[in-house]
């Protein structure tokens, strides 16, 4: 979430996303969630607020399920997040050093609406339109991240709407899938940074 606020006002195209409440006790009373609903509608992506490779992020349908969710959730940090119809299944990861791309990649994934190659996606090579690298070296630039993996959809005319920046990004399978030392980029950046 504060990533997500860090980034608002940047003309910065990102899934509408509300924090959820922070309960301490839970007094069963859920009716905030009918503000969520209204707001971003069936599906929603509702995601923990720390986690990796996917492992915390529900795909919600109904009511029902937003419930049952926000009870195993209620005193777990998470936020509700529009749900990008046009990229299910596929996103663009792109790895950033030192504000300047490093490496990128297509991940999709035909069986989730995930893309994470941790939850049975496959990545390879594709060109893409500058404005998506752009996106992802000005997140980073506003962030002040050194390194950073930027999870970029794609929008229903193509546009591209920034999903997540992670700080401590894998690099093996974007290594594996580019060629791309993204390891040794990263060292020679450091090097040169601390010299």
């Amino acid at each position: 979430m504060l990533t997500h606020i860090c980034l608002a006002n940047h003309d910065i195209k990102m899934p509408t996303t509300i924090s959820s409440t922070l309960c301490y006790r839970d007094d069963g009373n859920r009716n905030y969630l009918n503000d969520v609903e209204k707001r971003l509608g069936y599906p929603m992506i509702v995601k923990e607020n720390y986690g990796s490779l996917g492992k915390q992020v529900y795909l919600v349908k109904n009511r029902a399920e937003l419930e049952d969710i926000e009870n195993k959730l209620i005193h777990i940090p998470h936020i509700f997040q529009q749900f990008i119809k046009s990229s299910k299944g596929k996103d663009y990861r792109i790895i950033v050093i030192g504000h300047k791309v490093a490496a990128y990649m297509k991940r999709e994934n035909k069986n989730s609406y995930l893309s994470n190659l941790a939850t049975g996606g496959t990545a390879h090579v594709v060109k893409l339109p500058s404005e998506y690298l752009d996106l992802a070296v000005k997140a980073s630039e506003i962030l002040g991240l050194d390194y950073c993996g930027v999870d970029v959809l794609e929008g229903e005319n193509g546009e591209p709407i920034l999903s997540e920046v992670n700080s401590n990004a894998f690099y093996e399978g974007i290594e594996k899938v580019t060629g791309a030392n993204v390891a040794g980029e990263y060292a020679k950046y450091i090097l040169n940074k601390i010299s």
